[in-house]
């Protein structure tokens, strides 16, 4: 028998209803966390684009892996962990999808490695507008 879920908790826990496309893998993911997420997907999205229309996103260019972690840390009470390597990959996405939230917190995990390669963070920071890491 199918699993039923109660009608009033909410689209989260509804089918997804939106693939999206990263180096030919196909992730099947609620439109609701990119849209909430990110203001370009949120356009991305609306009912007139091609990619709501289709109901798929392709994002060519991008890591599956990276996209993976991604949805992970987008998750509602995500314990994904943040480490100065996801921050790195995780601050161009928040950065190209104006993902501000996300943006801020791999900055202050950013923050606490400056030490270790200053040369190599100031120039990240600049190149994905951390504003807070470049004064760090």
């Amino acid at each position: 028998l199918p699993r039923r879920v109660p009608h009033d908790k909410g689209p989260l826990f509804m089918q997804p209803d939106l693939r999206v496309v990263v180096e030919g893998e196909v992730f099947e993911v609620h439109s609701a966390v990119l849209r909430f997420a990110s203001p370009v997907f949120d356009s991305m999205l609306t009912a007139n684009m091609a990619e709501a229309l289709r109901k798929e996103v392709q994002l060519p260019d991008k890591s599956k892996e990276e996209f993976r972690v991604l949805m992970s840390c987008l998750q509602p009470l995500s314990m994904e962990q943040m480490t100065k390597e996801r921050a790195l990959f995780l601050s161009r996405w928040a950065d190209e999808y104006q993902m501000d939230g996300l943006k801020a917190k791999c900055e202050s995990q950013l923050v606490k490695h400056v030490g270790a390669d200053a040369i190599g963070m100031l120039e990240h920071a600049i190149s994905f507008n951390l504003k807070q890491l470049t004064k760090a």
